[in-house]
């Protein structure tokens, strides 16, 4: 495992938009974590790097940072859900494979971890939803700036557009993988926004067949498990597994994997 320092590159492109008054606290406190981190402080780095994100900051290189100082401490179940919101950042990336790998290697529960990306969409797995959406916008715009030039030249040489013919199956082309991509965008985000996979956070909770002391238990769940979040209420999460067992949890006992979201305990 190692810690990542050069995301503050990527912080400072941002800052502009955090620092209002002068406020620059996410860039020091970015900087206060990588210290305490090297002195074997990971408690401090932790604070740090979580002021960093309540900021506002959302930043894969800051989430695996946050993923190591937690699993240093042993906090297994936190480490899995920031290395977990990290590769919808970094969906390419070895080092949060790879610790992401060694984590559940140590969780109790024998649960196959559920991709967000529908199996139709196999290659949104290797882009986010930034790479994504840009690419299919470029594309588009392509496909649009070829269209609305060959219109041009065919007017300009009364209706001839002699030496162009390949044109237009490259605008088209354009056009139908800039379409592909954004609605393969959008059906990615719609589905990690209405079921996001889960990760349990405490050391051991019970599914219950209904919210509160009321539900009968189903299954007992532990730290680190990955499950999929199919309804959500103010104090409880119905989850889903793999096998399609289903239960409630208390909110509290599971984070979401959703980059955006407050990063859950202290």
């Amino acid at each position: 495992m190692k810690v990542r320092f050069l995301s503050a590159l990527g912080l400072v492109a941002i800052l502009p938009l955090l620092a209002a008054d002068g406020d620059l606290v996410p860039q020091a406190r970015f900087h206060d974590g990588a210290a305490a981190f090297r002195a074997g402080d990971y408690a401090s780095a932790e604070a740090a790097w979580r002021e960093v994100l309540a900021a506002g900051v959302v930043d894969g290189h800051v989430l695996y940072d946050l993923g190591e100082a937690l699993y240093r401490q042993g906090e297994n179940g936190a480490a899995i859900l920031a290395w977990r919101r990290a590769e919808l950042l970094l969906p390419r990336d070895p080092d949060v494979r790879a610790n992401l790998e060694l984590a559940r290697g140590q969780v109790h529960d024998a649960v196959e971890p559920q991709s967000h990306v529908p199996a139709l969409l196999f290659w949104q797995r290797s882009l986010s939803l930034q790479e994504s959406a840009t690419l299919g916008s470029l594309l588009a715009g392509l496909a649009l700036g070829l269209w609305a030039w060959l219109r041009w030249r065919r007017r300009a040489h009364g209706g001839s557009a002699s030496g162009y013919g390949s044109l237009g199956p490259l605008a088209i082309i354009a056009g139908v993988l800039g379409a592909l991509l954004l609605a393969s965008t959008a059906l990615t985000a719609r589905a990690l926004t209405t079921t996001p996979a889960a990760v349990v956070l405490q050391p051991e909770v019970a599914a219950r067949s209904a919210v509160g002391a009321d539900g009968v238990e189903l299954f007992v769940l532990h730290e680190g498990a990955e499950v999929r979040a199919a309804q959500r209420d103010f104090d409880h999460v119905l989850v889903v597994l793999p096998d399609g067992r289903r239960g409630w949890l208390p909110a509290a006992s599971v984070g979401l994997v959703l980059p955006e979201a407050e990063f859950p305990g202290e």
